[in-house]
């Protein structure tokens, strides 16, 4: 992360998405024009000329301020809320007309998180030959993540979208999808720590969960062969699981079915799932995702004690939209969090490797309740009407 000072952004005009406008399922489209590398921007160019558009990556919203996307590393997540964008032509969001549609098509985006990303596929997208539409996603691109997502959530648009086929080029001409960029495009002052934030035009700068893709990757490969074996063996009709979360989701439902249905079969079945369920429960534990929260913390507690330093100052410089922005999108994070703590269909102790994605959720909340807390102090000292509409 580079701390020299750029100034070619002094006094310079940006634009951001405004998070507090953003909703789950939101499609973002991008164009990358303002990278360092000549090889990264002709990349960009020919994809979006293939596509027959303006753009080349699609990202999906999960939970605001948090979007998905597939890149090289994989599927990994990426904060919204510390990215700007040089020119409004080459960012657009996109947003699907039914809520309740587009927040399944958010929250299945997460089971793909750790799915590895493929360029060959990405380049066959554009290509005459079609992939099959309904074969195992083992490896995706950033726009068949998104076709995939409202596919698999039963938006009856995306019922014959081959997600596969799918560019960011065709989003953009879907017309059942409605171009919401302005209203959740705000400009701004180039802000001090710009040269820390990412581009959405251009480059990404490091994050603490960067290995987060490649860490989910190697648990739910951990497990692989012994799923498939199990899949094999039983000759279950069921659809194999080719991400860590999907794996998760397998042990929860089979393991409650084990021990708890009617199928005289069932005990058969329960030593290897059980053998599954303690080897993914053990690589969870010696997993870089432990370090990555952690790491993850310190940054997150020094932004927080930057902004409660800064709201004693006499003419405090705190962007007073965003952190009421911010506000609101941790108090939807922690909602969006909490089911998985709540959900009385996956009781703990039923499985050793859910139970430990538990525990680090737990943390996370309590993470997302502590800058809640600040927050508020901050507003409360710097925003006079704040406390009007907290």
């Amino acid at each position: 992360m580079t701390d020299v000072h750029n100034p070619f952004y002094d006094g310079r005009t940006v634009f951001s998405l405004d998070v507090a406008q953003l909703q789950p399922g939101d499609i973002i489209l991008t164009r990358n024009r303002q990278e360092e590398s000549k090889v990264g921007r002709v990349k960009s160019s020919v994809i979006a000329a293939a596509g027959r558009s303006n753009f080349s990556h699609a990202l999906i919203c999960a939970q605001p301020p948090t979007v998905i996307e597939a890149i090289g590393p994989g599927v990994s997540t990426l904060s919204i809320a510390r990215t700007y964008y040089h020119d409004e032509r080459d960012v657009v969001v996109l947003r699907y007309h039914d809520p309740v549609m587009a927040r399944r098509a958010s929250a299945r985006a997460g089971l793909f998180l750790g799915k590895g990303y493929s360029v060959k596929m990405a380049v066959q997208s554009v290509l005459p030959a079609a992939a099959a539409a309904d074969q195992p996603m083992v490896k995706t691109f950033c726009s068949a993540l998104v076709a995939a997502c409202y596919r698999g959530s039963g938006a009856a648009e995306f019922q014959s979208v081959n997600p596969y086929r799918t560019t960011p080029g065709d989003l953009t001409r879907m017309g059942f999808l409605k171009d919401v960029t302005a209203t959740v495009t705000k400009p701004m002052l180039a802000p001090q720590n710009i040269e820390k934030m990412t581009a959405l035009d251009g480059e990404r700068q490091p994050s603490p969960f960067d290995g987060q893709a490649k860490a989910l990757y190697v648990l739910h490969a951990c497990v692989a062969d012994d799923v498939d074996a199990f899949f094999r063996q039983r000759d279950l009709a069921l659809e194999m699981p080719t991400t860590f979360f999907e794996t998760l989701k397998f042990l929860v439902h089979a393991l409650q079915w084990a021990t708890k249905g009617d199928d005289p079969l069932k005990e058969t079945y329960l030593p290897a799932l059980r053998a599954i369920d303690q080897k993914l429960a053990d690589a969870f534990d010696q997993s870089d995702l432990h370090r990555m929260s952690a790491d993850a913390d310190a940054l997150e507690a020094a932004t927080l004690a930057d902004d409660l330093r800064e709201s004693f100052e006499p003419d405090p410089d705190i962007d007073i939209g965003a952190a009421r922005a911010m506000l609101e999108a941790t108090a939807g994070q922690i909602k969006s969090r909490s089911w998985v703590l709540e959900d009385g269909h996956r009781a703990e102790g039923v499985s050793l490797a859910w139970d430990r994605w538990c525990e680090m959720s737990a943390h996370t909340i309590s993470a997302l309740n502590n800058r809640q807390t600040i927050l508020r102090e901050v507003l409360g000292r710097v925003d006079p009407g704040f406390r009007e509409t907290k």
